[in-house]
């Protein structure tokens, strides 16, 4: 019995082969530990992440913003981490937090239009819609640090949630590319005006990264982590400084695209334009045309005109305040007009001034205190209109000349410490000892009497584009430029004197035509202006004109005022008093769509930066693994270079398996081999079969293939695929996308 046991055939009762030992507690161990390092890995670039966004504390006001980015950073990242942990699937984590970022985007900006609150329909893309585009109208009207409008916060939420989703599954594999949102969100405030940048942010995130990069590396010591460190914090403190000033992007009146160095210089470029477009038409009851104004620019650092922006939610339009200054004894006329705004738009309301009422507005409108200047937060002047009442005010020569100390906040005064001798100089040699409003008439004089050019090519020509002080002493030397120019120049100069001023943009009168058979005016992009407004205690701010050739004189700025003293009163504005001169100026009007941000006002954010950051994000995203393919490919060359078989077999198999060639891991190089010598030749694969065989033999460089034979053999198998496989090979190579988590992996060969 034994005996016949014994002679079985084996096949009858064969004994499985023993498995090797695991020991579960060691597999738990190392799975703890993996656990471990992506949660400190996840952990750190949330904070990273999180402090990077605490650079844009120098664009955006307050710190709302920031605790809304912060949930929005926070939530798709703990969806990734047990994702990670509990999934099985190496695209799970990006699911889960695609997902959860959808989610929280929904219910925090666009819930009224959505199923449940939660879940996306159409109207929620729609919304979507609509928030990008208030967004960007928000960045480019706002001065900086800009409200967090609805729209910036959803702006920056998109930021947010692409940092994440498709950073932050990958960080197990490939932690350095935490580096691409970081250096996109920390360059912004470089972007948008060089010097703005806080070098501390940088730092922080540089700690964070470095500590990122060391989870998990036993080869990484400590002191190549502190030089590396050192040199990091050493190149971010100096990249601010290295960026060129920023360009602010004026908006083209067709358009919508626009491009400048300095708003007040981008007058200048939309004024050397052939194309203009209407901007506004208006009837009205007073005599001659009206000076519209958009914004008013009262705060003078030296180098640039800021306006006061601020707002009150009971600022309501239906009715103004008085005027600033402005008592009871001056005489005025009260008038009205109806306004219809054309192909321009933007957060400024076009106005006569004084204002005391605005009706038929659409949207969310307030006026600001000082210069009464009307903006919205929300809605867009382009295609609006209303009624407008507003005062005529007619001082008298009495009241001008009774030369009242002015009782005006200290900015309408400063100026800055360092300032060339000639503008102080010039400027009292010209006012004299007169009154305050001799004085004022004479500055006016001096530019209007013949000896400055009105020019929008002098300025570009000879250097001194601008409204700094070191501008205005070299147009006072070259007496020749265009608004921006007189209006800084006769501002500044009438601070240095003791007259309050400021700059005010808006439209001149425009040429008087029917609208609708009604005697009116249109105003063209080519009559977008600046000028001087200065103070006269109890009468108010009154308007000036320095630039010769442009606009009209009102009749209290004339000679002829002070040469007739019994002229009781002045009559509102003459728009043929000085000829207009018909310059082929086409200004951008200074936001996307309003005048003012986007051309003259120095301190308005500007969208381009941002929308350009994530431009670069995406396309950033979209080459790196095609770089990172080309470096794997140019290492791997150099080893073939000195006789590594290796290497040129990992690239072969990595090629085939980017096109869709089947080469599974139990395939051996002589039967891949026989395959790629149907499509590419014999004598190229046979030095790679030599060369792979004979390492494998422990016989290494004895590779007599080539780099042009790995060219060659990588060339045939591309050819033999169709080009959608052609292009995810360059873009999204398999072979790589599979070593980062992302695929099937391909077969270890190296």
């Amino acid at each position: 019995m034994v005996l016949a046991d014994s002679t079985a055939p084996a096949t009858a009762g064969r004994v499985p082969a023993r498995q090797p030992y695991r020991d579960p507690t060691r597999a738990n161990r190392a799975r703890a530990l993996q656990n471990t390092r992506t949660w400190a890995r996840l952990a750190l670039f949330t904070v990273a992440l999180l402090v990077a966004f605490g650079s844009l504390s120098t664009l955006i006001d307050g710190v709302v913003w920031w605790i809304a980015s912060a949930l929005t950073i926070v939530l798709p990242v703990l969806a990734i981490g047990i994702a990670t942990q509990l999934g099985r699937r190496s695209w799970q984590p990006f699911v889960a937090g695609f997902g959860v970022a959808v989610v929280s985007l929904t219910f925090g900006y666009a819930r009224d239009a959505a199923l449940f609150g939660i879940i996306p329909t159409f109207d929620t893309l729609g919304r979507w819609g609509e928030l990008v585009n208030a967004g960007i109208l928000s960045i480019t009207t706002q001065r900086i640090p800009a409200e967090a409008t609805e729209g910036i916060l959803f702006l920056l939420a998109i930021l947010a949630v692409v940092s994440v989703v498709f950073i932050a599954p990958a960080l197990d594999r490939v932690p350095a590319v935490a580096a691409l949102p970081l250096l996109v969100v920390l360059d912004i405030p470089v972007a948008v005006r060089a010097g703005i940048a806080e070098p501390h942010w940088f730092v922080f995130v540089v700690i964070a990264y470095l500590a990122l990069l060391r989870i998990g590396r036993r080869r990484m010591p400590l002191t190549s982590v502190l030089g590396t460190a050192a040199v990091v914090v050493v190149g971010s403190l100096l990249l601010p400084a290295a960026f060129p000033p920023a360009r602010e992007v004026v908006n083209d009146a067709n358009t919508g695209v626009g491009t400048g160095l300095n708003p007040l210089i981008d007058l200048g470029d939309d004024l050397r334009r052939d194309d203009t477009v209407t901007a506004v038409t208006y009837v009205t009851d007073a005599p001659g045309g009206l000076y519209l104004r958009l914004a008013t620019l009262d705060e003078f650092n030296g180098i640039n005109w800021e306006p006061d922006s601020s707002t009150d939610p009971d600022n309501d339009v239906a009715e103004f305040p008085p005027p600033d200054g402005l008592t009871d004894e001056v005489p005025r006329a009260a008038y009205s007009a109806t306004i219809q705004v054309g192909d321009v738009g933007g957060r400024w309301l076009p106005l006569p001034y004084p204002a005391t009422s605005v009706q038929g507005l659409e949207g969310d409108w307030r006026w600001e205190p000082d210069g009464l200047a009307v903006r919205s937060s929300g809605a867009d002047a382009r295609g609006q209109e209303y009624d407008v009442t507003f005062l005529d005010i007619q001082p008298d020569l009495a009241q001008l000349t009774a030369d009242l100390e002015p009782d005006v906040p200290s900015r309408y005064l400063a100026l800055p410490n360092e300032m060339p001798e000639v503008i102080a100089q010039t400027a009292e040699q010209v006012a004299g000892t007169g009154s305050t409003y001799q004085k004022a008439i004479a500055l006016q004089e001096f530019f209007t009497s013949g000896d400055f050019d009105y020019s929008v090519d002098a300025p570009v020509d000879e250097g001194y584009d601008g409204t700094g002080v070191g501008v205005i002493e070299r147009f006072l030397e070259v007496r020749s430029g265009y608004c921006v120019h007189f209006a800084s120049a006769m501002a500044v100069m009438a601070r240095t004197v003791g007259i309050p001023s400021r700059i005010v943009v808006g439209f001149q009168p425009g040429e008087a035509e029917d609208i609708d058979g009604v005697p009116g005016f249109t105003v063209s992009s080519a009559d977008l202006h600046a000028w001087p407004e200065l103070y006269f205690e109890g009468i108010g701010w009154l308007r000036f004109e320095p630039t010769p050739g442009r606009g009209s004189f009102p009749d209290y700025s004339s000679i002829e005022a002070i040469d007739d003293p019994t002229t009781p009163e002045f009559e509102g504005v003459n728009p043929s008093a000085v000829p207009v001169d018909p310059s082929p100026a086409a200004p951008n009007l200074p936001d996307e769509e309003t005048v003012v941000d986007g051309t003259i006002t120095v301190e308005e954010q500007n969208p381009a930066p941002i929308i350009t950051a994530i431009a670069v994000f995406a396309l950033a995203l979209l080459l790196t693994p095609a770089g990172v393919r080309v470096l794997v490919r140019l290492r791997r060359m150099r080893r073939v270079r000195a006789g590594d078989a290796a290497a040129a077999w990992a690239e072969i198999r990595d090629t085939a398996h980017d096109h869709d060639w089947v080469a599974p891991d139990s395939e051996t190089p002589r039967q891949l081999g026989t395959r790629l010598a149907i499509v590419v030749g014999h004598e190229p694969v046979a030095r790679l079969q030599d060369g792979v065989e004979s390492a494998a033999y422990d016989r290494p460089g004895s590779l007599t293939m080539t780099v042009d034979d790995v060219a060659e053999l990588r060339h045939a198998i591309a050819s033999a695929a169709p080009l959608g496989v052609r292009l995810r090979a360059t873009f999204l190579p398999p072979s790589l996308m599979a070593r980062a988590g992302f695929g099937s992996k391909p077969p270890p060969v190296e």
